[in-house]
């Protein structure tokens, strides 16, 4: 009786240290919102650049060269070394703080007026 149950918790955590590798592996290749300059202006030749590294074209801009994709961290590594491409960023959006936080303060100088 011990020796089926041993046999069965050694069988349950084999699956799932299995399982566990595998959504590591998935996780490792997601894909990443880029965004990609090229040199000139995007071209149906830049378009299909962009589908020759398994990428999904979203938007392409007109006061820039760029396109923004949807591709593998492996690809984005290939394409950066393409020719055609200046360079590859992040399509992140960054915001300011509403308010200025100080630590320090006039306070702390000893200033009442802030002079």
């Amino acid at each position: 009786m011990k020796t089926a149950r041993k046999g069965m918790l050694l069988r349950a955590s084999i699956h799932f240290c299995i399982i566990f590798m595998m959504i590591s592996g998935v996780a490792l290749s997601a894909d990443r919102d880029v965004i990609i300059v090229f040199h000139k202006p995007v071209g149906l030749s830049e378009k299909e650049l962009v589908r020759s590294y398994d990428g999904m074209a979203k938007k392409d801009f007109h006061l820039i060269p760029a396109i923004s994709a949807r591709l593998s961290e492996e690809n984005i590594s290939k394409m950066k070394n393409s020719p055609a491409v200046a360079y590859i960023v992040d399509d992140s959006v960054y915001r300011a703080a509403d308010e200025y936080t100080s630590s320090w303060g006039i306070q702390h100088i000893g200033s009442q007026d802030g002079t």
